[in-house]
């Protein structure tokens, strides 16, 4: 299992992705932004970009079942995702 400094390191460089690739910086947020739905004007486009680049940094593959937007939701359930796709990798 990864320990809690692990999980606050990929949360942050997670809310830094996630700025750039959806808002391009001109809006900053926390790990419990709803990203998509809710309003938030981001769509299907937005969240492959943002798979690719989580895909890139993580050097990770995101599994279709992980292809729902629950995954995607907040940065919250964004780390949990990955956390857990590292973690099978081990």
């Amino acid at each position: 299992m990864l320990d809690e400094n692990i999980k606050e390191k990929i949360s942050d460089e997670l809310l830094e992705i996630a700025e750039k690739v959806l808002f391009h910086n001109k809006q900053s947020i926390d790990i419990d932004t709803e990203l998509f739905g809710g309003g938030s004007g981001l769509g299907s486009l937005k969240l492959i970009e943002l798979v690719f680049a989580v895909e890139k940094k993580y050097q990770i593959e995101f599994d279709p079942k992980y292809m729902q937007g629950e995954y995607f939701s907040s940065v919250a359930t964004l780390t949990e995702t990955v956390l857990s796709i590292l973690e099978s990798k081990q």
